[in-house]
C-alpha cells in the first residue's frame, strides 16, 4: 500500500480545498468505483488522487469538508450538481450532542457512557432520522440522509450542503465533527 501511495499522481491544488484535520495531517479515503480502487490522499491544501487500474483514469469533481456538529444549517461542499447527475456522499468521524456525552456516528448510531444505545429519533431537522446522522441537500431542496456512504441522483441543480442532524435551535451544545467526501460522478452513461 505504501508504494501505491508514494506513486500517487498529483492532480494539483484545488481552489478552496483544505484538510479539515489541520495542515500537517494526512487523511486517506479509499473507495471502490466499478472494478477499480480509487485512493484520495490529502495533506495540507494538496489533494492527490489515484485509480489502481492502468491508464490513470481521473476521478470526477469532489471535495472533502469538515462538518462540525455545532453548525446549524450545514456546510457548503463546493461540489455542484445538475439534475440527473449521480453523486456520492461518504461520512466518517464522531461527534456528540447534548450536555451529557452522547457519541454519534454518521449513520445515526449512538453511544452513551461508551455503551451502544441504538438510534435516537427526535423532532430533528430531517424528521424520522436519528440525531447525529450525516444529512445533505442539493441547493435549497429537502434534506435527505447520507449516513456513512450513499449514492444519489440529483433531482435539481445546485451545490451540495452537508450537516449534522439535530433538533433546530439545539446545535449549541454539540461538539466534534464528521468528515464528508462529496463526489459528483456526472450523468450516467
Amino acid at each position: 500500500m505504501r508504494d501505491r501511495l508514494d506513486r500517487a499522481t498529483l492532480r494539483g491544488r484545488r481552489a478552496g480545498a483544505r484538510n479539515p484535520f489541520g495542515d500537517g495531517a494526512l487523511v486517506v479515503f479509499c473507495r471502490w468505483s466499478g472494478d477499480a480502487l480509487d485512493i484520495i490522499v490529502t495533506q495540507g491544501d494538496m489533494i492527490t488522487t489515484e485509480r489502481n487500474q492502468p491508464g490513470g483514469v481521473t476521478m470526477g469533481d469532489f471535495n472533502i469538508v469538515a462538518v462540525p456538529a455545532k453548525v446549524e444549517g450545514g456546510v457548503k461542499s463546493g461540489v455542484m450538481v445538475r439534475r440527473d447527475d449521480v453523486f456520492t456522499i461518504s461520512g466518517s468521524g464522531r461527534a456528540e450532542y447534548d450536555q451529557t456525552p452522547r457519541v454519534t456516528y454518521p449513520d445515526g448510531t449512538r453511544y452513551i457512557n461508551d455503551k451502544f444505545a441504538g438510534a435516537h429519533v427526535a423532532a430533528t431537522v430531517l424528521p424520522g432520522v436519528p440525531v447525529g446522522t450525516l444529512i445533505a441537500r442539493v441547493g435549497t431542496g429537502p434534506w435527505f440522509a447520507a449516513g456513512c456512504c450513499q449514492t444519489f441522483c440529483a433531482q435539481e441543480d445546485g451545490e451540495i450542503t452537508v450537516a449534522y442532524n439535530d433538533r433546530a435551535g439545539m446545535y449549541g451544545d454539540n461538539s466534534g465533527e464528521y468528515t464528508a467526501l462529496i463526489e459528483n460522478h456526472g450523468k450516467p452513461s
